[in-house]
């Protein structure tokens, strides 16, 4: 029997909360907003990281991206910001 490398496109990516299957205790907006954070983590930050830690650069429109995203501020109330829960502030927290 030999073993062949998988490729990287097709290696899982460690999810945290499946250890513990926490997930189940989520509610769906919490479930949507891990997944809609880490869609752009996939997408936009982890083809990217690699480059950005080399040349010890940080796009700025990254933080425009963020606030799009409605990541900045999230857990507060007032100023334009969701307002979210600790927990989703939490869940976007891990998954970037």
């Amino acid at each position: 029997m030999t073993a062949t490398a998988t490729p990287a496109a097709e290696k899982s990516v460690y999810r945290p909360l499946e250890l513990f299957d926490t997930d189940r205790l989520l509610d769906q907006d919490e479930r949507d907003i891990a997944a809609t954070v880490r869609q752009f983590v996939d997408t936009r930050l982890r083809p990217n990281v690699e480059g950005w830690f080399e040349s010890a650069t940080l796009p700025r429109e990254l933080a425009k991206e963020f606030g799009t995203l409605g990541v900045l501020g999230m857990h507060l109330q007032g100023y334009g910001c969701a307002g979210t829960n600790a927990v989703s502030y939490g869940l976007a927290c891990m998954e970037l």
